[in-house]
């Protein structure tokens, strides 16, 4: 009689003897784990298990487990860091601005300017007329009454 089902793998596997094409008494070795993987620790190591997902295979733990060590704010000088972690808590970019007002309001607005100027991305100052002609909201940009507007929005300006 051909049983109904496969006997369970084992630990040993066995070829099988029955004549029948999907041998009925045929086994795989069981060899997975059913531990849980070791939490990622310090050193990591390669782990011994003969086992698929070894339960003793673990990785570094590749970040800084020290909360206070957080990366340097901008600084004048650069550097790449030599931290040995993914994110370098040593790692910084050169400072690129010279900002001591509320963080709150973008880096790049620029106090004691003219409502009628437009701060251009080299730190120079262009008057608005040479962008637009005010009255004219062909342009999407216009200005009424000493209100600036763009494509029928007020535009906020700092001071």
């Amino acid at each position: 009689a051909i049983p109904l089902l496969p006997p369970s793998s084992t630990t040993t596997g066995s070829a099988g003897t029955s004549i029948y094409y999907a041998r009925a008494d045929h086994v795989h070795p069981n060899v997975y784990s059913t531990a849980l993987p070791k939490v990622d620790h310090g050193t990591g190591t390669i782990g011994v298990l003969a086992q698929y997902a070894r339960a003793d295979h673990a990785h570094a733990a590749n970040y800084n487990p020290f909360p206070l060590n957080v990366p340097a704010v901008n600084q004048a000088g650069g550097s790449n860091g030599i931290a040995t972690y993914y994110a370098r808590s040593d790692h910084i970019h050169p400072q690129q601005l010279t900002y001591n007002d509320s963080i709150m309001a973008t880096a790049f607005i620029k106090t004691a300017g003219l409502p009628t100027h437009v701060l251009m991305g080299d730190g120079h100052v262009k008057a608005l007329d040479i962008f637009v002609l005010w009255g004219d909201s062909t342009t999407g940009l216009w200005e009424n009454n000493n209100v600036l507007y763009y494509n029928g929005k007020q535009v906020l300006l700092a001071d």
